[in-house]
């Protein structure tokens, strides 16, 4: 049969072996005869780097089966054992699609079939701290590599998930000096911050052990554990006179618990590190009323006076911010343009919390009548969004209607 090496005018030969290898959804028989079927049709005279690309697919995505296609046709790669395991990079996670003891097995296997290490290849063991695999970490500490330079991402992995076994067999891996390499080049504060953020907090006990005390560093760190929302991670590091206490209040935004932790500090006072107007905007934005709410009471009145404020609660569909800036501030103004965002047809449907007929209702009370009588779009707008319950509120209102448009 004629190889698939040109269709109009198109390689398609590896793009077809590439779907059929990243198919999802298929029995493992049908899914193994589907890639060799196309396999044995496609045009096998690849480069190094498309043989890479495939194999990675079928490590991810395949099982043994499908990797002992691939291996029986391109000869010459078993010195390679690392094309066949990727790197968990973004958009083609190894733990997405695969169980982890069916990753094992699939490495055991291509063991078996002489695989090995290529000569300076120190990437195995980042890989297996990532895939989380014991018995995949101790055969990459077991291999004559200096592999401690080159586990950065493997180790951050493992200190985010917690898993403080696996950073514990290569911190005493003596042989390669594991124990000052681990935490050389920033890596320690790297794999405390992923611990932090995550709340993995006996793996974050264990590494801060091993760090200096860096005020910087310590600094860092809570900021990761408060982006992640974790008190008990921001207890370990917190104290009220870090350099970078502002950035790390504004990063709590959006955990209520880590805003109360930091008013629970006598002098520390949420009012003097974030910017109100700011702080309250993302909240909103967020759609966290409780973070809201809490944000409020801390500062000033006035600060809930700020037309973005007004703005934001109205895109958002927030219909108690909305009522409480418009009977907090007399003097704001309300644009008819604001009321258009309000009947805005995108902005449908978007789930309980969103209320805009009231929202639109409600701001009509504050809006300049001349402004609602002339030319503006609320009535075309309401019509698009097809809500009939707002597209007969605007028209009983005395919305603006175009003459030329149709009745």
């Amino acid at each position: 049969m004629e190889k698939l090496t040109d269709v109009a005018g198109c390689e398609c030969g590896p793009l077809a072996l590439g779907w059929a290898i990243q198919s999802e959804d298929v029995d493992d028989v049908r899914y193994a005869d589907i890639v060799r079927f196309v396999f044995e049709l496609v045009d096998v005279e690849m480069g190094f780097e498309e043989k890479q690309r495939f194999f990675s697919d079928a490590f991810i995505y395949g099982n043994i089966d499908v990797l002992s296609i691939l291996t029986t046709g391109w000869e010459g790669c078993s010195q390679y054992l690392h094309i066949a395991i990727p790197d968990n990079y973004v958009g083609r996670s190894i733990s997405a699609h695969r169980d982890p003891m069916e990753t094992v097995r699939s490495v055991r296997w291509l063991f078996q079939e002489g695989f090995s290490f290529a000569d300076g290849d120190t990437t195995f063991l980042s890989k297996a701290l990532q895939i989380g695999s014991m018995e995949l970490v101790r055969l990459g500490i077991s291999q004559n590599q200096s592999w401690h330079g080159h586990a950065r991402d493997g180790f951050v992995r493992a200190a985010s998930e917690g898993r403080l076994e696996h950073l514990l067999e290569c911190y005493n891996d003596t042989d390669h000096g594991a124990a000052v390499a681990m935490f050389g080049f920033e890596k320690g504060l790297d794999m405390a911050m992923a611990a932090a953020k995550k709340g993995s907090i006996d793996a974050l006990e264990w590494i801060l052990e091993r760090m200096g005390d860096s005020p910087v560093d310590m600094g860092q760190i809570a900021k990761a554990a408060a982006s992640g929302g974790s008190v008990s991670a921001l207890c370990l590091v917190f104290r009220p006179d870090l350099d970078n206490l502002a950035e790390v209040a504004k990063a709590a935004i959006g955990h209520l618990e880590v805003l109360e932790f930091f008013q629970s500090f006598n002098g520390v006072e949420l009012n003097q590190l974030l910017v109100p107007s700011d702080a309250l905007i993302q909240a909103v934005f967020d759609g966290n009323v409780d973070v809201f709410n809490f944000l409020y009471h801390q500062f000033p009145s006035e600060s809930i006076c700020n037309p973005e404020l007004l703005k934001v609660a109205v895109q958002n569909g927030v219909y108690f911010v909305v009522k409480l800036i418009l009977s907090a501030c007399p003097e704001l103004t309300v644009d008819i343009g604001l009321i258009e965002t309000a009947v805005s047809p995108g902005l449908f449907g978007a789930g309980e919390r969103y209320c805009f007929f009231e929202i639109a209702a409600l701001l009509y009370t504050r809006v300049d009548r001349e402004t609602w009588v002339g030319e503006n779009d609320v009535c075309s707008l309401a019509e698009e969004g097809g809500n009939y319950a707002v597209v007969r509120w605007a028209v009983k209102m005395g919305c603006y209607r175009n003459p030329d448009s149709a009745p």
